[in-house]
């Protein structure tokens, strides 16, 4: 009997873990199917099923218990506190309940994926996940050169993701995470200089498909991020070189494809004239970098009560299902707030939830930076290696995060399962026993 009960729970362990990875790969695929073949886009909430399954597992056998390491317990201190709070404010505002259900759905299911992926995922995982975003990356090459030969252009082109408009953005996530996999890696020695350049002119590539400009500033950032760190390097200063170059192609690149979106479209000038106060569209709505301000000026003005709760979680939410689709969104979605993750959640839950939302990602970014050195003592000098490429890939992806939630909603979408995987690597890595400590 004993040895029957060991063996179901390593099986359920094991179909959790499978799960979760299932998850993953049907996110990357299922839009595809959804937009190629026609199938309906029911098919999307597949994911949160799953993600019900995992998390009602842990809670109902009290994995979600077991974790005592500090820095688990601190993040999940975070996210229930921003639960407590987004209640809070949907009593304060006197908001829709049904529309704060829907609006805690699309918030907190990443959170929940969070946990489960540090409660079931091991070791073992975390060792696959560079060659999984890797094939994934490939993969997606040839999807945007077929779509892009099948008609497809710029918003449209998603490579694996689908092929509707605004769908880049995922492709952009996938984009940030693979470039801070291969620039770290080349870093420390884990890839050829040949290689490197190959993968960055593809990345290049795609961002010229899908006319992802901001992904010239992203690859900059990244390479600084990934660069930071104390002593200079050979590769360090091949990274710079590299980087530079590989900006100058990815802008010639750009400009071929798109003609407003190459060399002419690089310069200051044209640059503040983008992120002005005319907005994205240009007829007066909300522009990446003033989101914030515009929507104090226009919903908040002068009130401190609306600009600490906000509207209320889902009460300026939409939906494909017309009963979740709050009367804010029909009334004011010309202003295009939800276009941007950072003020969707601002015009929602106000200060306070923006600090929650951008709160986590600065708390992952300190983890990493606090498990990095606890990683300079392990006695496994091949795994320390290993452990600290990880660490940093996640750190670079926790400040690409916040600046993700700025440019675009991709954060807001499906495609934040990517964004929230990664970040589970530093409390997977020190929820092991050893000498990481508590």
């Amino acid at each position: 009997m004993i040895e029957t009960d060991k063996w179901y729970v390593l099986k359920v362990k094991k179909n959790m873990q499978t799960l979760i990875w299932f998850q993953l790969y049907y996110l990357m695929f299922y839009g595809f199917f959804r937009d190629i073949f026609g199938m309906s886009n029911a098919i999307s909430y597949v994911l949160d099923l799953t993600n019900i399954i995992i998390f009602a597992h842990a809670i109902l056998n009290r994995k979600i218990l077991q974790n005592e390491k500090k820095y688990y317990v601190l993040i999940c201190g975070w996210i229930g506190a921003y639960v407590l709070f987004t209640l809070i404010g949907i009593i304060a505002v006197n908001g829709s309940w049904i529309l704060y259900l829907w609006g805690a759905r699309n918030t907190f299911r990443y959170y929940i994926f969070f946990i489960s992926c540090v409660i079931f995922l091991k070791m073992e995982d975390i060792y696959k996940i560079k060659s999984f975003f890797k094939k994934i990356f490939y993969v997606n090459v040839a999807a945007c050169m077929i779509e892009y030969f099948m008609g497809y252009s710029g918003d449209y082109v998603g490579g694996t993701f689908g092929t509707v408009q605004g769908v880049n953005g995922y492709l952009n996530l996938l984009l940030v995470i693979f470039t801070a996999i291969i620039v770290v890696d080349y870093i420390d020695k884990k890839s050829s200089l040949k290689s490197t350049v190959i993968n960055i002119i593809l990345c290049c590539c795609v961002m010229a498909l899908a006319e992802l400009k901001v992904y010239v500033f992203e690859l900059i950032i990244i390479m600084i991020l990934a660069i930071a760190k104390k002593g200079t390097t050979t590769r360090k200063l091949t990274v710079i070189i590299l980087g530079c170059i590989c900006v100058g192609i990815g802008i010639i690149l750009l400009g071929s494809f798109f003609k407003n979106s190459g060399e002419s479209f690089f310069n200051i000038d044209t640059i503040f004239d983008y992120a002005g106060d005319s907005g994205y569209t240009g007829n007066n709505d909300l522009n990446r970098f003033n989101a914030v301000l515009k929507i104090n000026d226009n919903f908040f003005r002068n009130s401190n009560y609306k600009k600490i709760f906000g509207y209320g979680l889902g009460n300026c939410s939409f939906s494909s299902i017309s009963s979740f689709t709050s009367v804010f969104y029909r009334k004011y979605n010309s202003m295009h707030y939800q276009w941007f993750s950072d003020a969707l959640v601002y015009i929602e839950t106000g200060l306070v939830g923006l600090v929650f939302f951008e709160g986590f990602f600065v708390i992952i970014y300190g983890v990493c930076k606090k498990i990095l050195k606890r990683i300079a003592i392990e006695e496994n000098k091949i795994e320390k290696k290993e452990l600290e490429n990880l660490i940093k890939i996640t750190s670079i992806v926790a400040v690409m995060s916040i600046v993700n939630s700025i440019y675009n909603s991709a954060l807001s979408m499906d495609a934040g399962y990517m964004s929230y995987f990664m970040l589970a690597i530093p409390l997977i890595i020190h929820k092991r026993s050893g000498t990481l400590g508590r």
